[in-house]
């Protein structure tokens, strides 16, 4: 999963429709809680990660990210490959594969931080990330490619100045959704992270949650 309120795949895809040649990034990063898509999956305990990133002119990119995990799978490595850039003026767009990997993780174990505890069985799963993006504002779509996985997740972003906002959208089926609202304050690498979730049966704690992140690039 992903950590400090950028998706995996998003940060990427910003890298590398940017890039003027291709090239291999990383970074390293801490943060008081792990915050993914409204959930707490830390149960408020701190996280740390690292990731290495490759970007070509193209718009190709792939990259492997890992944490220290969370309280329910333990470490986790997630893998990604897709592809994004602007396709005219102002107007860009990414599409990503993403590979959860949880190797601590019993097999079997039922992942239900991520959706309804019936739809997954394994700790590892996938998906399918589409984002387009507008001047400062953005929209995801995720698709499962998980065998079983019966859920999606749509959000929309904006960025104000030093200052940006996501609102998520659940939906587990049978009834079961939720959202959160995301404000962030940036400093450079130091982030400041306000979530409220709202839920409707997906299980999402609708206690407002503050993160501090703070990430350093190396390029």
């Amino acid at each position: 999963m992903l950590t400090f309120k950028k998706t995996l795949v998003a940060a990427a895809l910003v890298s590398a429709g940017a890039a003027a040649q291709a090239e291999v990034s990383g970074s390293v990063g801490i943060a008081s809680s792990y915050l993914w898509r409204g959930f707490d999956l830390g149960g408020g305990s701190g996280v740390v990660s690292g990731s290495l990133d490759y970007s070509s002119e193209t718009g190709v990119y792939a990259g492997i990210w890992g944490s220290s995990g969370d309280d329910s799978y333990g470490t986790e490595y997630d893998l990604y490959l897709g592809w994004g850039g602007e396709v005219f003026e102002g107007f860009s767009v990414d599409v990503g594969y993403v590979d959860y990997n949880y190797p601590d993780c019993a097999a079997g174990n039922t992942p239900t931080n991520i959706a309804d505890p019936s739809t997954i069985d394994t700790c590892d799963f996938e998906e399918i990330v589409v984002g387009f993006g507008f001047g400062a504002f953005g929209f995801t779509y995720v698709e499962p490619t998980t065998s079983g996985a019966d859920y999606n997740y749509y959000a929309l972003s904006g960025g104000f100045g030093d200052f940006s906002a996501t609102y998520g959208m659940w939906d587990f089926g049978a009834g079961a959704d939720g959202s959160h609202l995301d404000l962030t304050y940036g400093m450079g690498d130091l982030a400041f992270t306000l979530s409220q979730s709202f839920d409707d049966g997906a299980g999402l704690s609708e206690e407002v949650q503050f993160v501090v992140s703070y990430s350093i690039p190396l390029d």
